[in-house]
């Protein structure tokens, strides 16, 4: 029985569209040479967090989807035994009729309070929750057909496009987007919408390639 990530996929895919269309958004509202205003450019800055939000609740629902499949097959992995091992329920869990819902609380609970968006912390919790590889090959052969020039797609360019759109989504989401360097006080850092255009195209990427990896690696 393989894993059905079909309502995960769905979800991402409507989340993200949403992040596009707020880029249209933004052409519409914009529409002319120079920098927009800044309520304009928090549009963009908008459609960056919604993505990367996106991709946060992929992660987070894939790994509680997964993880009994995961178990059952014999490819969960050392990090949520562990969980699981030292849960103070699972001596309760021992004598339940559905030990998959256990091992799904597990998993949601010790990740309540974690961001599955930087790539060390996706790859982490793939290989420690699921035994699972990382997406980032996978996504390079998503990404190559589409790009101008797929030479410029390696799996390191995927890592410091996705690094870099995360850091530049915490800098919005915990201090504004603030520029340090500003003349003018509480100025928010320029953003560019071709930029994070192609931020939006990699993380959708990544989040194809992460839900292709999990239900290749539980056949």
């Amino acid at each position: 029985m393989a894993v059905d990530l079909s309502e995960v996929r769905a979800v991402f895919e409507r989340s993200h569209s949403r992040s596009d269309k707020l880029l249209e958004l933004h052409r519409a509202l914009h529409g002319q040479r120079g920098r927009p205003s800044r309520l304009v450019s928090d549009v963009v800055r908008s459609a960056l967090l919604l993505s990367a939000a996106s991709l946060d609740a992929l992660l987070n629902s894939s790994l509680q989807i997964a993880a009994p499949e995961a178990l059952r097959t014999g490819k969960l992995g050392p990090v949520a035994y562990t969980w699981a091992q030292k849960h103070e329920g699972l001596v309760d869990a021992l004598g339940q009729s559905d030990p998959p819902r256990f091992l799904r609380q597990v998993v949601a609970e010790k990740l309540s309070n974690t961001t599955l968006q930087r790539p060390a912390a996706i790859e982490e919790n793939l290989r420690g929750v699921l035994g699972c590889e990382p997406p980032w090959n996978r996504a390079v052969a998503l990404l190559q057909p589409e790009a101008t020039d797929p030479r410029t797609v390696s799996e390191d360019w995927v890592l410091g496009q996705l690094k870099d759109a995360i850091d530049r989504r915490h800098r919005i989401a915990h201090e504004a987007d603030i520029s340090p360097t500003a003349r003018t006080p509480g100025a928010a850092t320029p953003i560019r919408r071709q930029t994070v255009e192609t931020w939006l195209w990699v993380i959708e990427k990544v989040g194809q390639a992460t839900l292709d990896v999990i239900e290749d690696h539980l056949q």
